[in-house]
């Protein structure tokens, strides 16, 4: 019963009192008075019985997402003796029932109704921000099936101006060969086919800092997917290598295409190197020494390279690893020095091969040649790159301030 019904009743039975008791009717005005309560009492009864429940009093909630049925709700509801709050993206509240309200988020609609024990969350569910504000209370699901289009998405959040937005993920529904498009801004766009195993894998290059909407579209659904642009990164790479190599050539157009540095000894014959250097002055690199490291972000040396270094430079190597300089080795042929390499990454003897690869869960569509060995980690290497057999052939491990990777 309301505040406005209580006082109405009220007044009703004192009106009743004052008349019975001008006509020096005590025991009638009595009566009266105890026959308006009780009535009163039936109203209020019936008003407590019918009325919805507020949220702030239910125990239970359905939280409508996107995708939930309005019949499945209203009967959810029903059954459950449940409030019901619409998220903004499941529609119209209205659509889920009369006592259906709008909630700008679950966090905030879970601080209005304190009284909530258990959730039933209705429609395609809930990300992970949001499901971290449930806290302890017991969780139940009413799923409804994803419509064709992408299942899941993997995106760089924050990207260097001239990087690489790479966009991956997984498709329902859709066949394989199926287009998949990200558009981006200026007219940029990037599209490619539904594999077989429904991944797909996109990728674009910002060329204007600031904060962007990308669009992924695929059966005439669009995702958006938000994207901070940051100013390029400048990294001032090291190259040794023990010979000329088709992929060096790919690292002297990144670093352009960032905005990086490059400093490159390559040996050409049994005595002789060639250097070369993109956005930095020359400097010697015949030797290493801490002064000349400290200028570098990474290192990038293969492991015949290495095991020919003097065992003052790679002690000078170890020492810059440890001060956080980024040493990547790049497994040949010949034995690791021990005193380079951490303790948990290795190689052991190995088949040369042709893998497809994986990095970060996205396959590649090409194989690549692979050195051949097999790689050797320990508890404290974490895998960064696997072939399509899902072992492991490119893993890193901290190293003090820096980082050492080993890749087949």
């Amino acid at each position: 019963m309301t505040v406005a019904a209580g006082a109405l009743v009220a007044a009703v039975a004192a009106a009743l009192a004052w008349a019975e008791l001008r006509r020096n009717r005590p025991l009638r005005a009595a009566r009266a008075v105890a026959a308006v309560l009780a009535a009163a009492s039936i109203a209020g009864l019936v008003l407590a019985t019918t009325q919805p429940r507020g949220p702030s009093r239910a125990r239970v909630a359905v939280i409508v997402t996107r995708g939930a049925r309005p019949d499945a709700v209203r009967r959810l509801a029903d059954s459950a003796g449940a409030a019901v709050s619409v998220l903004p993206d499941a529609g119209d509240p209205r659509r889920f029932g009369p006592g259906a309200i709008r909630a700008a988020n679950l966090r905030s609609f879970l601080q209005g109704a304190p009284a909530i024990e258990q959730l039933i969350i209705a429609g395609w569910g809930l990300g992970d921000a949001a499901l971290a504000s449930v806290g302890d209370r017991a969780l139940a699901f009413a799923p409804e099936p994803t419509p064709s289009g992408v299942g899941s998405i993997r995106w760089t959040g924050t990207v260097p101006r001239g990087g690489e937005l790479a966009v991956r993920g997984a498709t329902t529904g859709l066949a394989p060969g199926s287009i998949i498009v990200l558009d981006g801004p200026a007219g940029s766009r990037d599209s490619a086919r539904v594999g077989r195993d429904s991944t797909f894998a996109l990728s674009l290059r910002p060329r204007t800092e600031g904060r962007f909407d990308y669009l992924l579209r695929a059966a005439g659904v669009a995702e958006t997917l938000g994207v901070a642009v940051t100013p390029a990164r400048r990294t001032a790479v090291l190259l040794l290598e023990d010979a000329p190599s088709f992929e060096s050539r790919y690292i002297d157009e990144w670093i352009r295409r960032t905005g990086g540095s490059l400093a490159a000894r390559t040996r050409i014959s049994r005595d002789r190197f060639r250097t070369r250097f993109v956005g930095r002055d020359p400097i010697d690199v015949a030797s290493l020494t801490r002064e000349r490291l400290d200028s570098f972000d990474v290192a990038l040396v293969d492991t015949r390279t290495l095991s020919a270094l003097a065992r003052a430079d790679r002690t000078a190597l170890r020492a810059a690893v440890r001060d956080g300089l980024g040493l990547v080795v790049m497994a040949k042929d010949g034995p690791i020095p021990d005193d380079v390499l951490p303790g948990d990454l290795g190689v052991r003897a190995g088949p040369a091969r042709e893998r497809r690869v994986s990095w970060n869960g996205a396959t590649g569509g090409t194989a690549v040649a692979l050195a051949p060995f097999r790689l050797a980690t320990g508890p404290l290497a974490e895998a960064l790159v696997a072939d399509s057999s899902g072992e492991s052939v490119a893993a890193w491990e901290p190293e003090g301030a820096g980082a050492i990777l080993l890749t087949l």
